[in-house]
C-alpha cells in the first residue's frame, strides 16, 4: 500500500487531494474488494452527512457511477455547493486505485482523472 495526501498550502478548504494505490495478492481479490465498495457506496447515494470537523460541515452526496471499471462518487456541501468531494476507485491487474478529492471548483473530474493517469501505469 502506498498512499499521499496533498493540500492546497494554508487553506485546507481550496484543493485537497488523498492518492492510496492496494497491491491484493490476486486479481480476484482486488475485485473483490471494489465490488463490496460498490455495494458500500451506493448505500449512500442521494444522502446527507455531517462530518466530525472543526466546524462541522454537511454534505449532500449525489449517485454513484459504475462503469468500465471505474467507479465514482460525489458529494457538495450543504452551505457552498461549489464545495465537491469526489472519489474514484478502479482496478488493474490485482491493484486498487483510490483517490479522493475535494475543491471549490465544481464541476471537473478531478478524482476520476487521477485515478485513469494512476491505472494507465499498471502493468498489464
Amino acid at each position: 500500500m502506498a498512499g499521499q495526501s496533498l493540500i492546497n498550502p494554508g487553506d485546507t478548504r481550496t484543493h485537497w487531494v488523498s492518492q492510496n494505490v492496494v497491491e491484493f495478492s490476486s486479481t480476484s481479490d482486488a475485485t473483490g474488494f471494489f465490488d463490496a465498495t460498490a455495494r458500500t457506496w451506493s448505500a449512500c447515494s442521494n444522502r446527507d452527512f455531517t462530518d466530525s470537523s472543526t466546524p462541522p460541515v454537511s454534505w449532500r452526496f449525489g449517485s454513484m457511477s459504475e462503469g468500465n471499471g471505474l467507479l465514482t462518487t460525489y458529494a457538495t456541501s450543504v452551505d457552498n455547493p461549489a464545495w465537491v468531494l469526489q472519489r474514484a476507485l478502479v482496478v488493474r491487474n490485482n491493484v486498487v486505485i483510490d483517490i479522493g478529492t475535494a475543491s471549490n471548483t465544481s464541476g471537473s473530474l478531478l478524482a476520476q482523472n487521477i485515478a485513469e493517469q494512476i491505472a494507465a501505469k499498471v502493468p498489464a
